[in-house]
């Protein structure tokens, strides 16, 4: 059984995902990986508009798992990587404390078939 994350849980999924969002937000938004930080605002600071909003949206959602993933205006590239550390955190603690469900126990209804 598995408690909440410590630490250094938390400040790892925080850094890996800053890495693969800032990546992401990049790509779409057709900028310098370098220009997002942070502080970074999606819209003023990256020029964000409607459509890449909602490639952005799209994006995160399908690769980090984030259902219904809605990016307001004032957003920072902080904020967002605390909204998706925050969802993939949860999601950790939720399938450790279910545990194994099937026959290999390699997590919850997860099969790895080798060879």
């Amino acid at each position: 059984m598995h408690s909440e994350p410590n630490d250094d849980e938390r400040y790892t999924t925080k850094e890996l995902l800053t890495m693969a969002l800032n990546a992401v937000i990049a790509e779409i938004l057709c900028v310098d990986v370098g220009r997002v930080q942070p502080h970074s605002r999606l819209v003023t600071d990256l020029g964000m508009y409607p459509v890449a909003r909602k490639r952005l949206q799209r994006e995160i959602s399908f690769l980090f798992d984030v259902a219904q993933l809605e990016i307001p205006n004032a957003m920072r590239v902080g904020e967002l990587v605390n909204l998706v550390a925050n969802t993939e955190l949860s999601r950790t603690q939720a399938v450790d404390a279910r545990g194994p469900t099937d026959k290999t126990g390699s997590g919850p209804g997860l099969t790895i078939v080798t060879g």
